[in-house]
């Protein structure tokens, strides 16, 4: 078992890094963006949040398409790679709101420590989807 891990820790790393560097970077890039535009530019936060979270959005696929994934050889299939991503971001949302109230609701655990609970869960678990099904088919 520990050999196993080993050898995926060994194959994955690279990815890994680059996954967590971008993951910063988004979170840097929503927290800085929502304020520039409810701060300086005077937009109600929803809807200075809903324009971020599109920039995010397009950003974050860019960012993982090429730089995190950057040996996916056939880059034909960029239709199903964006329907994929669009799948996973919005079902996981769900689910880490989901854990959230779950979290908070029933385990009675203090709010901030449920969402570092789970954006840590979340973190872990879209690196290997996004591994495995939207940009990891035909890596070089």
């Amino acid at each position: 078992m520990l050999d196993r891990l080993r050898q995926l820790w060994k194959a994955k790393r690279l990815y890994l890094t680059r996954y967590l560097f971008a993951a910063a970077f988004s979170f840097g890039l929503v927290l800085a963006l929502t304020a520039f535009w409810v701060d300086v530019l005077g937009i109600r936060p929803p809807i200075a949040y809903a324009i971020t979270l599109l920039i995010a959005f397009s950003v974050n696929f860019a960012v993982m398409r090429y730089w995190v994934y950057h040996d996916v050889k056939d880059r034909s299939f960029i239709r199903h790679q964006v329907a994929k991503t669009v799948a996973v971001s919005l079902s996981s949302r769900i689910i880490e709101w989901l854990l959230f109230m779950l979290l908070v609701e029933v385990a009675q655990l203090y709010f901030l420590l449920a969402v570092v609970v789970v954006h840590v869960l979340s973190f872990m678990l879209k690196f290997f989807i996004y591994d495995r099904w939207v940009f990891g088919q035909n890596k070089a």
